[in-house]
């Protein structure tokens, strides 16, 4: 029985033969260079700049070159990993010790599955967010009293007018509100406009407590921010509604109102619709209607001119769109650039809906005048036994 050759007598043999010796050498560097990719790839993954996928990929080579795989690739790899697939059947490690990979931590495609699964969500409550159904209970004529502008906290603005509009909300039956924005000056606490507060008679802490007792009245059907609100101090009047159960949106708000077995009445409101022209006031409105909007009523505030303009797409559908005003009746910046003021008027509109209204074009009617449309809401609930 022959005797197997030693490393030695084998190393002797292949010097021999030129072409064996080439093949194994080849076979050395092979099996050299696959483990020395698999680590570097390896640490590279532990850094955080390679990927599982990568890793799996180098495995594999590394397993076509004749080595044994050692470890599991499924959640990542590790440096013991790759010195395992370097040392295999429990080769001593060329450092002379291990050190045990760290438990537990994420993986990059649990990260990845985490971040998605994230923004999905995000996604999801943004567009619910800006777009609410309201289910009404019963079919009887509803109002909407739409707030302008208010800046509670500007010494040019008719606080009592304001707080009457409020108060008509909370004690007249089937009337709801909204507002456009604006509710305080909100001036921001550094830069050039934080001056403004020393030359108004509110405070900032006594301006909060006017927006609290403000907003706290009545029923709210829709809310959005303004450039006051969203853009400059810490006093944002969206934090006093609550989103889960009120319409409020701090740019955008589109409101379904369903009524069961009817029409249903769809309301877009923004601080400011995009476009202007001198000619329209409600431009910006109107072109949102006419370019694909769905709505039957398109309100917006930020300039403080009331305008209410009643026209039909080109499919023939009926709808308005507005301008609500503002209670900042005396605004020395609108003097200075030539825009009237002190006037007064459409401070606040106020939307009446008959949901049984046959007639698309009478179904809804806005009014710049908060009496006149409540003696006609008076009058459209008696009718119905309401």
């Amino acid at each position: 029985m022959t005797r197997p050759l030693t490393p030695r007598e084998k190393y002797l043999e292949l010097l021999g033969d030129a072409a064996l010796l080439t093949d194994h050498f080849r076979d050395l560097m092979a099996k050299y260079q696959a483990g020395d990719r698999l680590v570097r790839s390896a640490r590279a993954f532990a850094k955080g700049q390679s990927t599982a996928a990568l890793v799996a990929h180098h495995v594999r080579w590394a397993e076509d070159e004749g080595y044994e795989r050692g470890f599991a690739v499924g959640g990542g790899a590790s440096l013991q990993g790759a010195d395992d697939a370097l040392n295999p059947q429990g080769a001593p490690s060329p450092q002379g010790f291990r050190v045990s990979p760290l438990p537990g931590g994420e993986t990059v495609q649990e990260i990845i599955d985490r971040r998605a699964r994230s923004t999905k969500l995000k996604r999801q409550r943004r567009k619910a967010l800006h777009a609410r159904v309201v289910h009404m209970d019963t079919p009887e004529p509803v109002g909407i009293l739409f707030h302008g502008d208010p800046h509670l906290d500007d010494d040019g603005t008719d606080i009592e007018l304001a707080m009457l509009h409020r108060d008509i909300c909370m004690r007249e039956p089937g009337l709801l509100r909204a507002c456009v924005g604006d509710v305080l000056n909100n001036w921001p606490d550094a830069g050039k406009l934080a001056v403004l507060y020393k030359k108004q008679g509110t405070n900032i802490e006594e301006a909060w407590k006017i927006a609290e007792h403000w907003m706290r009245g009545g029923r709210w059907l829709g809310f959005v921010g303004g450039n006051h609100d969203n853009n400059m101090g810490q006093l944002d009047a969206t934090r006093l509604l609550d989103v889960e159960t009120t319409p409020a949106a701090g740019d955008d708000l589109r409101v379904e109102l369903r009524w069961p077995g009817l029409d249903p009445l769809r309301i877009h409101m923004r601080h400011n619709f995009s476009g202007r022209s001198q000619w329209n006031p409600v431009h910006g409105a109107m072109k949102e209607a006419q370019m694909g909007g769905d709505c039957d009523v398109y309100v917006q505030g930020h300039h403080h001119e009331p305008v209410i303009m009643k026209a039909r797409t080109k499919q023939g559908k009926p709808y308005i769109a507005a301008k609500v005003g503002a209670y900042k009746v005396e605004d020395n910046y609108a003097r200075r650039l030539g825009f009237a003021t002190g006037i007064g008027g459409g401070e606040a509109m106020l939307l009446v809906v008959d949901p049984l209204e046959e007639d698309p074009q009478a179904r809804f009617d806005l009014f710049d005048s908060v009496d006149r449309g409540l003696l006609v809401l008076r009058a459209l609930r008696e009718r119905r036994g309401r």
